[in-house]
């Protein structure tokens, strides 16, 4: 069971940093489609950040494109980075309940051996001679 915490979460661990290089591949995209929206394109497609394709593709759909207007520009930018934000945070809240289940975990199972090794202990005192004690 502790295993499987360590393992699930250093995945989220590793994959958190990938949102944050997807938000800023995106912004960096927006603030150039934004640029060749003001030279007078109609419209402009900009691909979808790598999180959310991976995450279509593991739930069997397909991230399309995305088709920015000069009406639907600043919503479509300031919603996928809120997801890529809201995703993060996500990641490191359920991290953070993982970290502290493997942690309970462990105490516990320190807290077995601790017992098993003090019964042992006393068990072996218990089978000394008088003489032992005497000394």
């Amino acid at each position: 069971m502790g295993m499987l915490l360590i393992i699930i979460g250093n995945i989220l661990a590793v994959y958190a940093p990938a949102i944050v290089r997807d938000g800023i591949d995106f912004l960096a995209s927006s603030v150039s489609s934004m640029d060749k929206l003001k030279q007078g394109e109609a419209t402009v497609s900009i691909q979808q950040p790598t999180s959310f394709q991976n995450l279509a593709a593991w739930f069997g759909g397909k991230a399309d494109n995305l088709e920015l207007t000069n009406e639907n520009f600043s919503s479509i930018v300031v919603r996928i980075a809120l997801l890529l934000g809201l995703a993060y945070l996500v990641f490191f809240a359920i991290k953070g309940v993982l970290l502290f289940f493997q942690r309970q975990a462990l105490i516990v199972m320190s807290r077995y051996i601790e017992y098993d090794l003090k019964n042992e202990v006393y068990d072996k005192y218990q089978q000394l001679d008088y003489t032992f004690y005497k000394r």
